[in-house]
């Protein structure tokens, strides 16, 4: 096999739980369940690569085996053609196919990475930035086998200020639309008073409100500093109406750009990963129509080593996206990249400086994952009765 053609693909579904499973509007959270990808070229070169379904691996067989032998650089070229990148954020690809052809697009820029001898972001632009800032999560949490978690205000407040005073957190995001609201607003008063008044404080309703609900609750989530919503509730219309009561920005996970003008700007931000872009240079062209359309951009959390690298090293040169990112990544035991999940420290997560991604497959934790998947089957989000809608 020549040198520069890929000469082995090879897939595994993993589960990583959370130290305490989290609620969320539509569930409980559990933990991440993925495919992680290696590509092998003729010269020994590794790239790795993250989807986020364990059914991904069933295309391994089909696409995977028709990937051997193409060049690595023609293969890199085609999957970051706009037109593949268009299709893949509109949805008009079977999901799994598209979901492993970002995956295989991380994995290539990795093996360039390490060909040449630079990180990935050396490969992208000028850097702009050698850490990326990252919020802290709180959700009311069930028992774990790790943690404890959290079921009333008291305990979510000294949650909130233990990740101050030990790790220096500087802003906080919060699930809510899982509780009667007025919990939720005795909750969200006492985060504020531990967290203070200059930390910044997001809230995630997962689309869990309905319409009379949200606009009940605006006035009080603007009195305690909230300064974005994300899916407040599930009708873009809706989100259009909440827009005219309030100064609070809104997130979601959809990047419609025509519903976005069609509806007056509603969400300010689109919340999006590497892999729901269509890869590393999907997310830079997804950056640079919200730059020029005037919409936010920042990286949701839940994901592995692998996927969480490619983020950052994406973020390194987008300077367009200053505004935190969300993080899980305090709640994760375990990972399949060596050294364990990134660190969190004062509030950003530092950038890999080191060949490709800069992360490597630890076999140990692989092996981990793949066991903990064959045992206990797919994490699935819904896995739960979905909570009442408030």
């Amino acid at each position: 096999m020549s040198a520069d053609r890929i000469a082995k693909v090879e897939a595994w579904p993993v589960n990583v739980p959370l130290v305490a499973p989290y609620l969320f509007a539509l569930g409980t959270y559990r933990g991440m369940s993925r495919t992680i990808i290696r590509v092998t070229t003729g010269d020994g070169v590794i790239g790795l690569g993250e989807t986020s379904s364990t059914d991904d691996v069933e295309l391994l067989g089909s696409y995977g085996a028709s990937l051997v032998g193409r060049p690595v650089s023609a293969l890199k070229f085609e999957l970051s053609s706009p037109g593949l990148i268009n299709a893949t954020n509109h949805g008009q690809h079977n999901a799994g196919l598209a979901r492993w052809r970002a995956a295989v697009e991380i994995a290539l820029w990795d093996i360039e990475g390490h060909t040449k001898g630079v990180p990935v972001h050396a490969l992208l632009g000028d850097q702009v930035r050698a850490a990326f800032p990252v919020t802290e999560y709180f959700a009311y949490r069930l028992p774990g086998v790790i943690d404890k978690g959290e079921a009333t205000a008291g305990e979510m407040a000294d949650y909130c200020s233990r990740m101050i005073e030990e790790h220096g957190a500087q802003g906080f995001e919060g699930k809510v639309a899982t509780m009667p609201v007025e919990q939720e607003l005795r909750m969200l008063r006492a985060v504020r008073r531990a967290i203070g008044d200059t930390r910044e404080l997001r809230v995630d309703a997962n689309l869990g409100w309905h319409l009379d609900t949200a606009l009940r609750v605006l006035p009080q989530l603007a009195e305690l500093g909230v300064t974005n919503i994300e899916e407040p509730v599930g009708a873009i219309a809706d989100a259009a109406t909440l827009r005219r009561s309030t100064s609070i920005e809104f997130s979601g996970h959809e990047p419609d750009f025509d519903s976005h003008r069609r509806y007056g700007g509603v969400p300010d931000t689109f919340v999006l990963s590497v892999a729901s872009c269509g890869g590393i240079s999907g997310t830079l062209a997804t950056i640079e129509r919200c730059q020029e359309a005037g919409i936010g951009f920042w990286f949701y959390s839940g994901e592995l080593g692998v996927a969480t690298a490619a983020s950052l090293q994406v973020s390194a040169v987008a300077g367009y996206v200053s505004k935190s990112s969300q993080s899980l990544l305090r709640w994760y035991p375990d990972d399949v990249i060596e050294g364990g999940p990134f660190a969190v420290g004062n509030g950003v997560v530092a950038i890999p400086s080191t060949p490709g991604l800069g992360i490597s497959l630890d076999e140990e934790a692989l092996k981990r994952g793949v066991e903990r998947f064959a045992d206990e089957g797919e994490y699935v989000m819904y896995d739960a009765p979905s909570l009442p809608r408030y």
